[in-house]
Parts: structure tokens; C-alpha cells; sequence
């Protein structure tokens, strides 16, 4: 049974286990990251206080009979495990819902609670910083410096790019973390008490591109083999495969409508005289005449000309063409390969998934997509007699992440690049590999 505990209390005889959500992350790439979330009902047949604030967590059980069965066991991993924290966060809400007669006394009442919770991200707004000037540093470095003066954790992957000095203009600590957001191209989630701020680049798969003759170290000072010197950053090189069999119904597909082929990135300190900030433009002209203008204007805090090039460039890669996308991959834990299920456990946004045998017609069959975010449920199971747990996935196109194939390991030894007729980017499995030779 999923467990629950009440500023570090164990509280799962109060809780319907058959109604239990735990929001993370966000459902399109399109969109703003937002504070994780929970909701649960608590059954009382006595009074139980409820503060503003207290700490929820709510983890993985143990393969109890609170899952139901499946091919591999009584819960997600068949071992009979403990599973991970899924959810730590504080009450927000605390609505009653009813009153119905107690099963064991006519003369008795059961009261039944709804707890909605927030995640650690949604505590960012009430604390103001920046009363003392700040110099020109690494994205990481900022936001590093504004944990520190709220005083909450704070995980940053990536955040490389420079940004402006700044100074003294106190505002509140969420609006300073979403700016930076915007300038490294990135966003803000919470998952399991912490507070993330990724950056693009750290979903990025890069191609080899070092030399042996190059290197100033020996072999023994390498970790793997070389053709795992790849460069790859963050969390996309890892890919999760859900058994077929475990994905509930046939996922819906959407399109991207958001288009971007012109693109204004502004970057630096402002003119002196004009106020005003210098820019960078980029467009698509093949985008262009097929669709019309679709202008996208970014203010950044980025220092360099070449860091805002970049940024419109890869704004513009991205948003130029309309991308496919699964918003909604509805798994059963039941049914999940035991190994699946322990990788699923451990992914953050970022993680890529493949969807296989998804049913035609269709405009593919193997979908490789990022995870964005995830709904877990817990919910009532009348033909199981149990409760089903279910996580629905939200994918974006990988292409939104430049976590693209890299040439070794996919592609087939007897095909050459001439007999390949779009671009590298336009790759995402093997399967488009063999439609276009």
C-alpha cells in the first residue's frame, strides 16, 4: 500500500488509499513549470488537527495488496521492495468533503478530510532577495546564491550561460529563479521535496567530437570506452521502455501549435540613453512561407552576444516546424516489467521514453519521446477489488530537447550518410533511418 505520513507521522489507517493524486512537473514543454502537487482524503472517526503547512510525504509500498496483481507480483517491482518518495510537500487546503454514518455505531459519525498540498517550489514567492548588488556570474551561480539567501535547497542541472550583474532591486525569490529559467532556456519542478531549475543543455546528446591526438591525458585517465566519450549531459541518455502490454488504452497525439520562425533574443545591459537592451534576430525562411510570421520576442539577462545567438538559434531549431508529442502515456503498475518500473521510479523530467506499438494509421508506431511531468492515481479498482495505481506520462518530442540519435550504436554499419534524404534532427529512432533509405 502506498504510504503516507503527517509531519513525519504515519497516518495510512486514515487515508483512502483508492484516492490519492501526486502531480510533478508540467504537461507540454510549452508550457511554465509549476509547483508539484497532492491530494488525498483523510477518514476520521475522531477529530484530527490538520495545520496550515504540515509536512505530507507520500511514498512507494511495499507490493501490498493495496496495488492488486499482476504478471510480475502483487505491486510494481514484484520483490515486495520499498518504493521511493513520490511526494513531500505542506497542506495548503483542508476541505471538508461529508459526514456519513460510522459503519460500527449508528450513533456516530465518519468525517472525510481532502488535504490538497503544495510542493517546496510554491514556497519561492514569499521570500524577497537582492538587496545588495550581485556581479556578472554562471547562471548555476546565480541561482545557487539565491538558495542561499532563502535558505531553501535548490538543484540546478546545467546553467552554464553568464548573466548580467545586477543591482539592488529586491523582489521576490520565484520571479528571480523564472528569469534565469529564460535565460539558460530552461524551467522550474519540484519532485520529492526538491526544488530543480534545468537548463536545456543538460538533455542535449552531442556526437563525439574529440580527437585521440588531442588528448592530453592517457588512457587510464578515461572512465569507459571511447565510443562512450560522447558528451552526453543530463538525464536524455538514459532510455525508458515500458513493456507494451502495461500502457493503458492508446495515447492520444497532439501537435505542437506553437510556432516560432522569427526570433528576438535581447541580451546585455541597457543603453543608457534609449533604455534599451541590444538584440539578436534570427528566422526560418522555409517556416515563413509556409505558415507566415510567428515572432517570439525573449528578454534575457544573458551577458555574451554569442550566448543570446545561441539561444535564438536554438529557439528557432526548435519552434520553427510543429513537433508530435504524447501529452498523456497512462501506465499500470501492475502490468510494468519489474526493471521498467524500477527505472520509472527514479526518473526526473528529462528522462526519455519509447512508446512501441502504438496502432495505425498513424504518423508512427515508435514514439521516443522527454518526460515533462507525470500524474500518479491511486484509485478504486471495482473488477480488481483493489486499488490501481497508475502514473500517466506527459511527452514532448525529443526534438524540443535536441536529444537526438547519435550516429554510433543506432545506425546500420552498410548505411551511408547519402542515402539519408532530411536532416540529422528529423532522426529519432531507427525506424526513420530505414523510411528514408
Amino acid at each position: 500500500m502506498v504510504k503516507v505520513t503527517l509531519d513525519g507521522t504515519s497516518i495510512d489507517h486514515l487515508v483512502l488509499d483508492e484516492d490519492i493524486t501526486v502531480r510533478v512537473g508540467r504537461t507540454d514543454i510549452l508550457h511554465r513549470g509549476e509547483p508539484g502537487a497532492a491530494s488525498l482524503i483523510l477518514y476520521l472517526d475522531q477529530w484530527v488537527d490538520v495545520g496550515y503547512k504540515s509536512l505530507i510525504e507520500i511514498t512507494e509500498g511495499n507490493g501490498g495488496a493495496g496495488y492488486g496483481s499482476g504478471p510480475y507480483g502483487a505491486g510494481p517491482y514484484g520483490t515486495g521492495d520499498s518504493g521511493g518518495l513520490r511526494f513531500s510537500g505542506r497542506v495548503t487546503d483542508t476541505p471538508t468533503t461529508w459526514w456519513e454514518e460510522h459503519p460500527d455505531d449508528p450513533d456516530r459519525f465518519m468525517l472525510g478530510m481532502r488535504l490538497q498540498c503544495v510542493g517546496p517550489l510554491g514556497g519561492w514567492g514569499r521570500r524577497r532577495v537582492g538587496d545588495e548588488p550581485w556581479p556578472a556570474e554562471p547562471v548555476a551561480d546565480r541561482a545557487a546564491r539565491i538558495a542561499t539567501l532563502v535558505g531553501q535547497p535548490l538543484i540546478v542541472q546545467g546553467g552554464a550561460p553568464y548573466v548580467i550583474a545586477r543591482d539592488v532591486d529586491s523582489q521576490p525569490a520565484i520571479d528571480l529563479l523564472e528569469e534565469l529559467a529564460v535565460d539558460c532556456s530552461g524551467w522550474l519542478f519540484d519532485h520529492a521535496g526538491n526544488t530543480y531549475l534545468q537548463s536545456l543543455e543538460v538533455r542535449r546528446i552531442y556526437d563525439p567530437q574529440e580527437r585521440w591526438d588531442d588528448q592530453a591525458t592517457t588512457w587510464n585517465g578515461w572512465e569507459g570506452t571511447w565510443d562512450q566519450q560522447t558528451g552526453t549531459a543530463g538525464t536524455a541518455a538514459v532510455t525508458i521502455r515500458p513493456n507494451p502490454d502495461a500502457v493503458l488504452f492508446a495515447p492520444p497525439l497532439e501537435v505542437t501549435s506553437d510556432l516560432a520562425n522569427h526570433v528576438r533574443v535581447y541580451y546585455g545591459t541597457e543603453d543608457e540613453v534609449t533604455s534599451e537592451q541590444p538584440y539578436i534576430e534570427f528566422e526560418d525562411a522555409g517556416s515563413l512561407a509556409l505558415y507566415g510570421p510567428e515572432d517570439v520576442r525573449i528578454t534575457t539577462r544573458l551577458e555574451d552576444l554569442a550566448e543570446a545567438q545561441l539561444r535564438a538559434q536554438l529557439t528557432l531549431e526548435r519552434g520553427a516546424w510543429p513537433q508530435w508529442h504524447l501529452p498523456r502515456v497512462e501506465l499500470d503498475w501492475a502490468a510494468l516489467d519489474p526493471a521498467v518500473a524500477v527505472q520509472l521510479s527514479a526518473a526526473l523530467p528529462g528522462t526519455m521514453v519509447e512508446v512501441t506499438h502504438l496502432p495505425e494509421p498513424g504518423p508512427f508506431q515508435t514514439f521516443t519521446g522527454c518526460i515533462e511531468g507525470w500524474t500518479d492515481q491511486w484509485s478504486w479498482d471495482d473488477a480488481a477489488g483493489a486499488v490501481l495505481r497508475t502514473t500517466t506520462l506527459h511527452l514532448s518530442d525529443t526534438r524540443w530537447s535536441f536529444a537526438v540519435l547519435t550516429w554510433d550504436g543506432f545506425v546500420p554499419d552498410t548505411l551511408t550518410w547519402d542515402a539519408i534524404d532530411c536532416t540529422w534532427d528529423q532522426m529519432l529512432t531507427a525506424e526513420d533511418l530505414e523510411a528514408a533509405a
